[in-house]
């Protein structure tokens, strides 16, 4: 074999264990990328149940309020209202949830939901709905200054969860723009060894 020989088929060789090691990195690559897009689904579907989860401790407070300021139709309102929106976060969970545990979970979670909207309301509420609600005005009172306060931390808590999703969002982002610059410099890498 002369020399021209070896060296064209010393570089082949490195052109071709170039080209395989190019495709199995991309390969790689977008597994990498297929499993970081999942995480941050499930990122956001974790974010969702904690949002179930302060909704039913919102349903408590209707209730809570009720016992210390009185029955109101106002109330009852916002009390149905946030049933019914409890019970429609259970067909959204249904679609989250993807694994054998977490669908047993969802079963035991629904039988709790369904007992707790109905011990407030048909037991509590309807209590209410008949109860003289002379309560000391500086319960009340007390009351209200737990509210606000209340409503405040929950209001910074949602700018922190704001921010902390939009930093994920720009991870993502971040992540898919650097995985196709190496992607195309690869191909670009590839296709220039394979033409020279």
């Amino acid at each position: 074999m002369s020399i021209k020989q070896k060296l064209f088929s010393g570089f082949g060789v490195l052109v071709c264990l170039f080209l395989i090691y190019s495709i199995f990195q991309i390969t790689k690559l977008d597994t990498l990328g297929d499993i970081q897009h999942e995480s941050a689904k499930r990122g956001d579907d974790a974010v969702k149940v904690t949002e179930m989860v302060s909704d039913l401790s919102d349903l408590y407070a209707i209730s809570a309020d009720m016992i210390i300021n009185g029955y109101s139709a106002s109330a009852k309102k916002d009390f149905d209202a946030l049933k019914n929106e409890i019970l429609e976060d259970l067909k959204v969970l249904e679609k989250i949830v993807d694994t054998d545990n977490e669908k047993k979970l969802l079963k035991d979670y629904e039988n709790n939901v369904l007992k707790y909207a109905s011990i407030i309301e048909k037991d509590l509420i309807s209590k209410l709905e008949t109860t003289n609600p002379s309560i000391n005005k500086e319960i009340q009172n007390i009351d209200g200054l737990i509210d606000e306060k209340r409503n405040s931390s929950i209001d910074v808590l949602s700018k922190i969860r704001d921010s902390i999703e939009n930093e994920m969002k720009q991870s993502d982002q971040e992540f898919d723009t650097t995985h196709s610059v190496i992607v195309t410099l690869t191909l670009l890498i590839g296709v220039i060894i394979f033409i020279v």
